[in-house]
């Protein structure tokens, strides 16, 4: 895994779709899988620093805060619209 010229702001592990996910201050979420040790997807968000990342339970869904107070809920594989933004 190798991130150049960004701060990372927020981190989390995903354990049952192996990724580890990275959030930045300048708004972007970047997806790596832990089976191939390759970026899986990148997310770019015009907001503002991301600030957290935290699961969901048992679902394939992590919920994404940023310091603005605004969040949003992102799909994981196995689901077919893995990596989405879906509210």
């Amino acid at each position: 895994m190798e991130t150049k010229d960004v701060i990372l702001s927020a981190l989390y592990y995903e354990p049952n779709s192996k990724l580890i996910i990275m959030g930045t201050q300048s708004g972007n979420i970047t997806f790596f899988d832990l089976d191939t040790f390759k970026q899986a997807q990148n997310m770019s968000f015009d907001c503002e620093e991301i600030s957290d990342i935290c699961g969901l339970g048992d679902t394939p869904f992590i919920c994404v805060g940023n310091v603005g107070g605004e969040f949003s809920i992102i799909s994981l594989p196995p689901m077919w619209y893995k990596y989405t933004r879906i509210f």
